[in-house]
C-alpha cells in the first residue's frame, strides 16, 4: 500500500484552443509520452475549443481514441479566461492545471510541477524564465519579451503560462466554500 505521499495525483489539464488544429495532436502526444511510465500521475486532458474554423475541435475528438481526453465545443470565440473556467467546472479531479495549446510550453516539466503539489498548494512554470526557450516565437511577442520598453507588460500573452493548482485551489475555482 502506498503512503499518503506516494498516492496517485489525479490531474485535469485544461487546454483552451482556437485554431490549434496543427498543434493539438502534437501537444497531446508530447504530454502523454512524458507521463508514460509515471504511475503516480493520472492525467486527463480537457480541450475547450472556441469553435475553431480550422477543425481543432474535430482533431481533439480524435485524440479520445488514444488518450484520456474530454472535449468541450463552444459556440463561438468566447475567450481564454472563460474557457479555463469551463474546463475547471467540467473536471472531477482534485488537481487542476492549464497549458496553452500552441506548443510554447515544454510538457517535460509536467511531472516536476505535478509532483511538487505534494508539498505546495500551487506550482507555476513560466516560459519567461532565464532558461526558457520558445522556438519560432511570433516577432512581436519575442520583441516584447526582450524589450525593456514599458509596454512589455502590455503583451497580449499573460505573464504566467503554466499553472497547476492543488485541491484546495481547485475547490475554490469550482465555487466550493
Amino acid at each position: 500500500m502506498r503512503s499518503e505521499s506516494e498516492q496517485t495525483l489525479s490531474v485535469s489539464l485544461i487546454t483552451p484552443t482556437y485554431n490549434e488544429n496543427e498543434n493539438i495532436g502534437l501537444l497531446a502526444d508530447e504530454i502523454f509520452q512524458v507521463l508514460d511510465g509515471i504511475d503516480d500521475i493520472d492525467l486527463e486532458l480537457i480541450v475547450v475549443d472556441d469553435n475553431s474554423p480550422d477543425g481543432t475541435g474535430e482533431a481533439a475528438e480524435k485524440l479520445k481514441e488514444r488518450y484520456p481526453v474530454q472535449v468541450v465545443h463552444r459556440a463561438g470565440k468566447l475567450g481564454l479566461g472563460s474557457a479555463v473556467m469551463e474546463g475547471f467546472a467540467l473536471s472531477e479531479r482534485p488537481y487542476l492545471g492549464v497549458m496553452d495549446a500552441d506548443l510554447s510550453h515544454d510538457p517535460i516539466v509536467l511531472p516536476q510541477l505535478i509532483h511538487a503539489l505534494r508539498d505546495y498548494d500551487l506550482t507555476i512554470g513560466s516560459r519567461f524564465g532565464e532558461t526558457s526557450l520558445v522556438e519560432e516565437w511570433a516577432w512581436h511577442l519575442s520583441w516584447c519579451r526582450w524589450s525593456e520598453w514599458p509596454w512589455r507588460e502590455c503583451s497580449p500573452e499573460p505573464r504566467i503560462h503554466l499553472l497547476v493548482f492543488s485541491s484546495c485551489a481547485s475547490d475554490r475555482w469550482r465555487g466550493c466554500p
